[in-house]
């Protein structure tokens, strides 16, 4: 059996892989298109990436600030239950379920 850090590490492996072939399709494909010069594109991308790295930041700080807030966790730990609930019921049910077929 695998352990934990094996496979994160396998997952790293197959992640950067696919990574890697994404970039060489869309520089070819930019290529193929006329894709404008690579200094150009750099900057461009690099502010895309500043805005997204931008709201990103906004995003996890307002996940971050929600999620410490006390209605919230308790919200948060009700919908817990529910999920539980009916996962429970469900299971119950499918038993239910295959018990009458097998009579």
């Amino acid at each position: 059996m695998t352990d934990s850090k094996e496979a994160w590490a396998e997952v790293d492996r197959r992640v950067s892989e696919f990574g890697r072939i994404v970039a060489e399709r869309h520089r070819k494909a930019g290529e193929e298109q006329g894709a404008p010069p690579p200094g150009q594109a750099k900057r461009s991308l690099e502010e895309a990436f500043s805005a997204v790295t931008r709201q990103l930041d906004v995003a996890f700080s307002t996940a971050g600030d929600t999620i410490r807030d006390p209605e919230t966790k308790e919200t948060l730990k009700q919908a817990g239950k529910a999920v539980m609930t009916a996962l429970g019921s469900t299971v119950t049910e499918v038993g239910n379920e295959i018990r009458k077929r097998r009579s």
